[in-house]
């Protein structure tokens, strides 16, 4: 089995039209719908203003009548076929104005598509007056004033909402162009390779220009690094060389105060989950039939879900409902579900989905389960109303290992490492851990899949002193690991390739050498 192992030949990019890429690559790929309907309402509404049109001399540009009737023409014939369910008003103008964008190969920000999607496609209200302000809905307003009827030749738009930036969380003065630093763990440099090849950092920068939290990319950036350094000791206090590490990931020469990243990481919270749902969805298309994933329960994260090859994160949640829509996607996997997740609500609403699962704990509620006998030992309980096939007693042979890997991943990435020191937010930290563990695992499967099971931790065991030269200038970062087998292995994975935007690098490139 091929672990998102092949590399893409995009590597990340940085541009101020980050957004609109990232929302045209999903129409492109046939996901936009799905997506937006996944994001939280706050994301939703900030992108909504990101890419509608504010200034006044954007309003005032001529337009060609041909061109005004092809947009009127499109939202006319399409805006009807969007479900009632939509997720909000937002989202329902996001996905018409990138569909049509698209389709006649405008900008999203064209200032006569939302002109014209105000007139065909009425919405609510949007008050200029204020930002937008989520309802009980979900759904956002902001006025969008009167419009008399286009005149041919040229259309005037009353100006829209205005949307003021967010100040940076804290202002760090920028090293010189050219400086370098030796770090006693080069491995967030490491899983940057795994996180390019899956869009990661294409989403990333998205979200954060989304969100007006470009200028804070450093910040995620020292969040994700400490991840894959050390545990601070004693749950607080952070080792020098973590510090330096982080801060050199970052692009910074002197480490940033952790009240920064608590603040960060609470504007972060509602625009997580375009960054989750890019690895959710690399990990479930490449997830085996056949083979089974994990359940845990994690008090900080709620529900956790792998897959059992390889121990990877697939995502967290806190709904059943939201695991079931995932199992679903997955293909109705069988379910080995901990101890620790096996309430009797959760049992009960996987069963009525028709989905199988293995526990070790009996029925409690007289439920009509099957004891699993492997000889004479026992292996589990399953809801499985068949005859115990195989495949079934293959699948609960591998649940005590699959249990113990996902409980040691969750120590060692959730609890032992936070990215954020009392975090009010955990939302940031929990879709770090998600990126960390994807990232970590795909290079670890790559590596050793051959000779065993894998898991995302193993790589910080075998890794944690890798240490690293980086070299700073003016277009590019050059990371020099030590000769030896680790380097090797790496290099010949293509694990090392060059990658190119970066979204807290300031357009420098990150190369890797020997040394």
């Amino acid at each position: 089995m091929e672990r998102i192992a092949s590399p893409s030949s995009r590597t990340g990019r940085v541009a101020s039209d980050s957004l609109p890429a990232l929302l045209l690559a999903w129409h492109e790929q046939g996901i936009l719908q799905r997506r937006l309907a996944a994001l939280s309402s706050e994301q939703i509404d900030a992108w909504h203003a990101r890419l509608r049109p504010r200034t006044a001399a954007e309003t005032a540009q001529a337009v060609d009548q041909l061109l005004y009737e092809r947009i009127e023409s499109f939202f006319t014939a399409h805006s009807s076929t969007l479900p009632p369910q939509h997720a909000s008003d937002a989202a329902r103008s996001l996905q018409l104005v990138i569909e049509a964008a698209a389709h006649l190969r405008l900008a999203p920000s064209h200032v006569e598509l939302w002109r014209i999607l105000d007139r065909v496609v009425p919405t609510e209200p949007w008050h200029s007056s204020r930002a937008a302000v989520p309802t009980d809905s979900g759904v956002t307003g902001v006025d969008r004033g009167q419009h008399s009827e286009p005149s041919p030749g040229r259309i005037a738009m009353p100006p829209p909402a205005a949307t003021a930036p967010a100040p940076p969380a804290i202002t760090i003065d920028r090293p010189s162009a050219e400086w370098d630093v030796k770090i006693a763990c080069a491995l967030p440099f490491v899983i940057l390779g795994p996180l390019a090849r899956l869009g990661y950092l294409d989403a990333l920068a998205a979200v954060l220009e989304g969100a007006n939290l470009t200028e804070d990319a450093h910040l995620f950036a020292v969040a994700l690094a400490y991840k894959v350094l050390d545990p601070p000791q004693r749950g607080w206090r952070r080792t020098a060389d973590s510090l330096l590490a982080a801060a050199t990931f970052a692009g910074l020469r002197q480490a940033v105060p952790e009240t920064a990243l608590v603040e960060f990481a609470r504007r972060m919270a509602p625009h997580t989950g375009a960054l989750d749902i890019t690895l959710s969805d690399a990990l479930i298309a490449e997830h085996t039939p056949g083979e089974p994933v994990t359940l845990l329960s994690d008090s900080a994260a709620g529900l956790l879900l792998f897959d059992t090859q390889g121990c990877f994160p697939i995502g967290w949640t806190r709904q059943p409902d939201t695991l079931i829509a995932m199992l679903k996607r997955l293909g109705l996997p069988l379910v080995l579900v901990a101890a620790d997740a096996a309430t009797p609500r959760l049992l009960s609403e996987l069963h009525a989905a028709g989905i199988v699962f293995v526990v070790d704990v009996p029925p409690a509620r007289g439920e009509n389960w099957t004891r699993i006998q492997q000889g004479t030992e026992s292996v589990g309980w399953t809801n499985f109303a068949g005859p115990t096939s195989e495949a079934l007693r293959h699948a609960a042979a591998q649940r005590v290992t699959a249990w113990q890997e996902a409980r040691e991943f969750s120590a060692a990435l959730l609890q032992a490492r936070p990215g954020i020191i009392r975090a009010t937010s955990p939302e940031l930290d929990r879709s770090l851990t998600l990126a960390a563990g994807v990232a970590l695992g795909m290079i670890s499967w790559k590596l050793w899949q051959s000779r065993g099971r894998t898991t995302p931790q193993l790589l910080m065991e075998r890794y944690a002193d890798l240490e690293g030269r980086v070299r700073f200038n003016a277009s590019r970062v050059h990371v020099a690991l030590p000769l030896g087998r680790r380097h090797r292995e790496l290099d010949e994975n293509r694990f090392l390739s060059a990658i190119d935007g970066v979204p807290w690098l300031a357009g420098r490139r990150v190369e890797f050498g020997g040394g």
